[in-house]
């Protein structure tokens, strides 16, 4: 495990061709799966796994608690299905729901897309009536951008600027427009 962030109660770590069974629980739950689309095949989940590993526009990692290192869910940001932009996203183990461990990794991960890997401008996208999620994607600070059908049910789409990145487009054109 080759860890990439560390948070107050767990450690992200790039994806491994070990975290395969583990990850395999989030799309096999039907729990996990609800707003997501439902699970997946065996076929699919190994083109999925394999995606994610290797694709070179993925960047996927791993949640495990600090405390026992159990596989708790997997964070990823990929190029959304608007071929535009860059998505985060989220899955997270039933009993691991309801201890802000998701709103601790996304969070962190967010300011590690933004100050590390220098993206400006990341969305997620979750159905209508995954209130969780939507919630989640607030409280970090995440507006709704738009909604649209999409996977035969609506979907809300949220989007958050890099504020660092603002302030540096603002004070660059303020130079710039000086007379």
């Amino acid at each position: 495990m080759r860890t990439i962030l560390s948070t107050e109660r767990c450690v992200l770590a790039s994806l491994t061709e070990e975290d395969f069974g583990a990850v395999a629980k989030l799309y096999v739950d039907p729990e996990v799966r609800k707003h997501l689309g439902g699970v997946i095949t065996a076929e699919q989940l190994e083109a999925k796994f394999a995606a994610i590993r290797l694709h070179p526009e993925y960047f996927a990692l791993s949640i495990h608690v600090r405390e026992t290192n159990r596989f708790a869910g997997l964070i990823t940001l990929a190029p959304h299905q608007d071929g535009e932009d860059t998505e985060i996203s989220f899955q997270l183990l039933p009993n691991f729901w309801g201890q802000g461990l998701a709103t601790e990794t996304v969070g962190a991960v967010l300011e590690y897309a933004f100050s590390t890997l220098g993206i400006n401008w990341l969305i997620a996208e979750t159905q209508s009536d995954n209130k969780r999620s939507r919630a989640l994607l607030e409280r970090l600070g995440m507006m709704q951008i738009g909604q649209l059908d999409r996977f035969g049910a609506e979907q809300v789409v949220y989007a958050l600027t890099n504020k660092k990145s603002q302030a540096t487009t603002r004070l660059s054109q303020s130079v710039h427009n000086r007379p």
